[in-house]
């Protein structure tokens, strides 16, 4: 994947719910990345808003959701949290500091790392709704 190229940069993943075995389909535009984050969200085949989102759950090691009753993925690491981009955190500041925003949230450097605890939050959510 050329992150420097002229095309808009899209990341496409598909996945199982680990508790319903419903497929989604997560995207993520990677323009301006990593100078600011990623725009993360559930999307059905044709690239528009999803009609399941995963519910939020929990557990003792991980007591919050990034799933946010908004529809959206609430982490320092989505774009589309900041109130810039109409999420719900204007006390996160600007996108360029995504990296430090959201002490006591979930944390992810990379890509690797979003995907990693998206998988997880997969994993904790009971369904989808």
């Amino acid at each position: 994947m050329d992150l420097n190229g002229d095309a808009e940069p899209l990341l496409i993943v598909g996945a199982v719910h680990p508790g319903s075995g419903a497929l989604v389909r997560i995207t993520a535009d990677l323009s301006g990345y990593p100078a600011v984050p990623p725009a993360w969200r559930f999307t059905d085949s044709a690239g528009g808003s999803a009609a399941p989102f995963p519910q939020p759950g929990g557990s003792p090691v991980v007591p919050g959701s990034i799933f946010h009753p908004n529809r959206l993925i609430c982490a320092p690491w989505n774009r589309l949290a900041y109130a810039e981009h109409g999420g719900p955190h204007p006390d996160w500041g600007a996108l360029t500091n995504w990296k430090t925003a959201g002490a006591g949230y979930t944390k992810a450097d990379t890509l690797a790392d979003m995907l990693s605890q998206i998988h997880l939050h997969l994993t904790l959510s009971p369904g989808m709704s």
